[in-house]
């Protein structure tokens, strides 16, 4: 997923060991080089390009913000089985929403969101970037359903998610009803504490991913932290 400064483990639970880390990156990857194709919501400028080259699959990136779009298409140009969308995805279909632009490394931080109490404000976890959002653009929402079938794509090709939208998880995954069905497995940033106000945190995306049908292979050991989810027959004795 895109690069992100380090930031305190969850209240409650002790950093990873270089062990456990090393097991956690060893199974994304089996699920990762099972799937028939890597489908990345929340592309920012495709920073994993390289190595989802290296695993010599279609890849399907989706950007929100124009600018940062064009970047992401000049970055994928010497990857021919990698290729870009741009979609402010959320629930619906064409809500006019604010979409927010970070101070950050790009924009890599840019949400539908702006920051929440532990982003910008006395609890940051990470005060030394000073974070805060430097644009604000009125942008369409489209579904997730309506972008695949709208550029013939088949969701059944891309059966490996990672999901990096800074907060609107849910809202993306709430208008992918149908092309959810096509995910084995899926790679979702997460977020124990408020990083954006009024995104989703852990317990209510975990709630809503288990209803879908998804289990975690391991807990959000930080308290902004991408966490592994896979259907629930594939997650019979993976856990950690």
């Amino acid at each position: 997923m895109s690069a992100k400064p380090t930031n305190p483990p969850a209240a409650g639970l002790k950093p990873l060991t270089a062990q456990q880390s090393g097991q956690r990156q060893r199974l994304i990857a089996r699920y990762q080089t099972q799937a028939t194709g890597i489908l990345h919501l929340g592309a920012h400028v495709g920073q994993e390009r390289e190595r989802y080259d290296r695993l010599d699959k279609p890849v399907l990136w989706v950007e929100g913000h124009p600018a940062i779009f064009q970047q992401l298409q000049q970055h994928l140009e010497p990857y021919p089985k990698q290729r870009a969308l741009c979609a402010v995805l959320a629930e619906v279909d064409g809500r006019l929403a604010t979409f927010y632009r970070s101070n950050n490394a790009d924009g890599v931080s840019s949400s539908l969101f702006p920051f929440g109490a532990y982003a910008d404000g006395e609890h940051s976890l990470w005060p030394q970037l000073q974070l805060r959002m430097i644009e604000q653009l009125s942008l369409p929402t489209l579904r997730l359903d309506t972008l695949l079938a709208g550029n013939a794509i088949e969701a059944k090709d891309y059966s490996f998610w990672v999901v990096d939208l800074q907060g609107a998880e849910a809202l993306a995954l709430a208008g992918a009803e149908r092309s959810l069905a096509a995910c084995q497995a899926m790679l979702i940033e997460v977020s124990t504490v408020e990083v954006y106000r009024g995104g989703v945190t852990w317990q209510p995306l975990r709630e809503q991913l288990s209803a879908a049908g998804f289990v975690p292979l391991f807990e959000p050991a930080r308290a902004h932290d991408d966490v592994l989810f896979v259907r629930r027959p594939a997650a019979a004795g993976a856990s950690l």
